[in-house]
């Protein structure tokens, strides 16, 4: 007989205590380190081979704290753990690229068009923005019409403070814009 974890049940181990995280019920139970390394060991050894090869009180012990788990429906027992495969943490985006950073002043700004087109065609999502001068938000306005119906969701800007611009232009310029 075996003891799985049921696959949306990650363990995550901790300096001093670790966490079983339940990703589908969005909870965690609390464990000590020992129990993580004896599941980790669970995984490729039978209960009774690990019943054979430690003392009585060892093991109703880990038998007790497996069982608990059950209750806590985090795991249960099998004599077929090959039928049920962990979870596959990996994820990839769609993306070439998820994220950009772009960095420009008022003498290179004109290249902005020409990166988010590119940008674009490798699916980034996002993007931030610093401009090392004071922003101009009328060739702004023109550079950004680039992304209308882009996959490009998220545009962070930094830029310089201007004193010329008004807190009343940046709110006409979102509304037009967004």
């Amino acid at each position: 007989m075996y003891f799985k974890l049921f696959p949306n049940c990650v363990i995550t181990k901790g300096y001093e205590k670790s966490i079983i995280v339940d990703l589908q019920r969005f909870s965690y139970t609390i464990i000590e380190n020992e129990l993580v390394a004896l599941l980790i060991h669970l995984k490729s050894i039978c209960i009774e081979s690990f019943q054979k090869n430690n003392e009585k009180e060892i093991f109703e012990l880990f038998i007790n704290l497996l069982y608990d788990l059950k209750v806590k429906e985090l795991g249960f027992f099998t004599n077929i753990p090959n039928q049920f495969p962990e979870l596959k943490l990996e994820w990839d985006a769609p993306s070439e690229i998820t994220n950009a950073v772009i960095e420009l002043n008022n003498k290179n700004c004109n290249i902005l068009p020409k990166i988010l087109i590119q940008l674009n065609l490798l699916r980034c999502r996002d993007i931030q923005i610093r401009f090392d001068d004071k922003l101009d938000l009328i060739k702004f306005s023109n550079f950004l019409n680039v992304i209308e119906n882009s996959q490009i969701k998220n545009i962070e800007i930094i830029c310089k403070y201007n004193s010329e611009l008004r807190q009343k232009d940046l709110l006409i310029f979102l509304n037009n814009n967004y």
